[in-house]
């Protein structure tokens, strides 16, 4: 790559993915120095009642949640490859049970704090629709520590119906509308220059709105049977899933200001080979303001800085 196309190409790696988010332009860099840590903030109720707290990555637990308290505490985490991503946080209980949670801990977050709040929720025939009725009534939030209570309560009492038979319950539509609205104020919830959050949609509420998805679109003239969930939700958040990996090219033009051009090649790899399986080989298709000649250009324009400052990538 010449030096006028690399000139030209910085431009167009931060204005054309302008459309992922408002990104500064890039105009120079250096080699990262350290290894990234991440803030995280995690609070554990009851206590008393969980015995290991940490961050699933890589096929190994970071046992990094060492003080578990009801009282917010903080931990410093490493950032990790985007390609692994997301990881779990988690707490495991003293009845073996595991509250877990996914969160993005990549280098273009070092400066940005993450909250984890785990509640240990235990649902019986006897306290599922006292559960229900009290915790899950579709609204939205007040705060990061709110979305997270009633996820936990939300998210148990809609697992705990699921596994009885009753997946599609108007008790069951509630709790799974909450748990939704709560896990999608934590997922569009951005902070800084990155339009992208550090929270992640939980694969059990995935699995869940799939499964009803299925159900609507077996009977589309009775959809108010699911009320209050609706059509267009689960379809925008199973949207907002499936291009999830494409979306990753947002932490490239932070990842390459930095200096951390393996981190900002794999990201963009992710993104790049997502783009092609959504596609469908259709170069001139365009997925959240992104095409593939970008992330093309992309991958050139850091394969040639690496290369100027000898820098490694994985290919």
């Amino acid at each position: 790559m010449t030096e006028d196309r690399m000139v030209a190409h910085r431009a167009r790696l931060l204005g054309l993915l302008s459309g992922i988010g408002a990104l500064t332009l890039i105009t120079s860099w250096s080699p990262a120095l350290a290894e990234d840590r991440i803030t995280i903030q995690y609070s554990v109720r009851p206590a008393s009642e969980a015995k290991q707290g940490g961050i699933n990555r890589d096929f190994r637990t970071d046992p990094v949640f060492t003080e578990l308290s009801e009282a917010l505490k903080t931990s410093e985490v490493r950032s990790g490859d985007v390609a692994s991503q997301p990881f779990a946080a988690f707490v495991k209980w003293n009845d073996n049970s595991i509250s877990s949670f996914p969160l993005f801990l990549v280098a273009a977050f070092e400066k940005q704090q993450v909250e984890v709040d785990f509640s240990h929720v235990i649902v019986t025939e006897d306290t599922v629709t006292s559960i229900v009725t009290i915790s899950c009534v579709s609204r939205s939030p007040a705060s990061i520590e709110d979305a997270f209570d009633i996820m936990s309560s939300c998210g148990a009492a809609t697992r705990w119906l699921r596994s009885t038979d009753h997946n599609f319950s108007p008790l069951t539509m509630k709790a799974l509308s909450s748990w939704l609205i709560a896990n999608r104020f934590l997922y569009v919830k951005k902070n800084g220059t990155i339009q992208f959050s550090p929270y992640g949609l939980e694969p059990d509420l995935i699995d869940a709105l799939k499964e009803v998805a299925d159900k609507m679109d077996e009977n589309p003239n009775k959809t108010k049977d699911f009320l209050p969930l609706k059509r267009s939700d689960i379809a925008n958040t199973l949207k907002d899933k499936n291009e999830e990996a494409v979306r990753i090219a947002a932490f490239v033009p932070s990842l390459v200001k930095d200096g951390r051009l393996p981190e900002a090649f794999s990201a963009n790899k992710v993104a790049l080979q997502a783009f092609e399986k959504l596609s469908g080989g259709d170069s001139s298709k365009v997925i959240v303001n992104v095409t593939r000649d970008i992330l093309k250009n992309n991958a050139d324009y850091i394969a040639t800085l690496a290369q100027q400052s000898k820098v490694e990538l994985h290919m």
